[in-house]
């Protein structure tokens, strides 16, 4: 029952230890990938195109003009979009969570093999500090960062999974706000200024059905500018930008182990480093999934 209210971050031994390292008395301090640079190559592709379907219908149910529409914009101009995606400074990142509390996919895929860590957040307490929340900003529609805020780990739609409507509808007249007295070039770039807004608010919720086993839960940050971003070279040599975002520690519950470590030999020094920074009350417990190497 306890690991149903949680959520948990797959990660590894050396991903733990500088979590620790950076503890501030009250936050670990988690980087947040940039929505580009995930695991799933197509991922913001394939929201495009969810997104695409989920405006058109909206626009034939309200039977909006052609001139005001999104959906052939995004139909005629995907290029261009995704190029201005591509270069903006508020791109999402994304924290990744699970509610697969002990999975052998997610410790082969993101636990070092079975080697790492998961770390076990109490969901209805998964929350980021003040001083966080107010860093980051949804570009142009402060609307959703209150949705966001509300609850900042958001549930992954896989394929097939509705985008919610009142949001998606409230969003979308707020971000066309003013178009209907505009013509021409004037026009165009204020609906793909919308388009924006709507990928950037919805296509980071939304990840193919191949991934569905991940059952996935995230928090995803949109920072105010470029000042925020910084690099680091993943394990295949590739740049990855990303964001710092925290987390309180009253959060954490617990931490298991993997399932191909030493936990004789892990446990102690997981352990340890938390007594360092007088961190009680967390279980540490052994993976159950009988996997090992050999």
């Amino acid at each position: 029952m306890e690991d149903q209210q949680q959520l948990f971050h797959y990660t590894t031994l050396d991903v733990f230890q500088c979590l620790i390292d950076g503890f501030d008395g009250e936050n670990l301090t988690f980087w947040a990938s940039s929505i580009f640079s995930l695991n799933d190559s197509q991922e913001f592709l394939h929201g495009y195109e969810v997104i695409q379907k989920q405006i058109e219908a909206y626009e034939v149910r309200k039977h909006l003009t052609q001139e005001l529409c999104l959906g052939p914009i995004m139909d005629h101009h995907r290029n261009e979009i995704l190029d201005r995606l591509f270069d903006n400074e508020q791109m999402p990142y994304i924290v990744s969570f699970s509610h697969e509390s002990d999975s052998l996919p997610l410790w082969n895929m993101y636990g070092a093999n079975g080697h790492g860590i998961n770390l076990g957040f109490w969901y209805y307490k998964l929350d980021i500090s003040e001083d966080v929340r107010q860093g980051f900003v949804v570009p142009n529609v402060d609307a959703v960062f209150c949705l966001c805020d509300k609850l900042p780990a958001k549930d992954v739609l896989y394929e097939g999974l509705p985008i919610p409507q009142d949001a998606f509808e409230k969003i979308y007249r707020k971000s066309i706000e003013g178009t209907s007295n505009l013509t021409g070039n004037d026009l165009r770039n204020e609906q793909i200024k919308a388009i924006a807004t709507l990928l950037f608010c919805f296509a980071p919720m939304i990840k193919h059905k191949s991934f569905s086993f991940e059952k996935e839960s995230r928090y995803i940050a949109y920072p105010k500018d470029l000042s925020q971003v910084k690099f680091r070279t993943n394990a295949r040599g590739n740049v990855v930008p990303y964001i710092k975002v925290k987390v309180p520690i009253k959060n954490l519950r617990s931490i298991t182990i993997g399932p191909c470590s030493n936990y004789q030999a892990v446990k102690p020094v997981v352990k340890a480093e938390l007594c360092k920074y007088n961190i009680t009350n967390i279980q540490i417990k052994l993976s159950e999934v009988p996997y090992r190497e050999y």
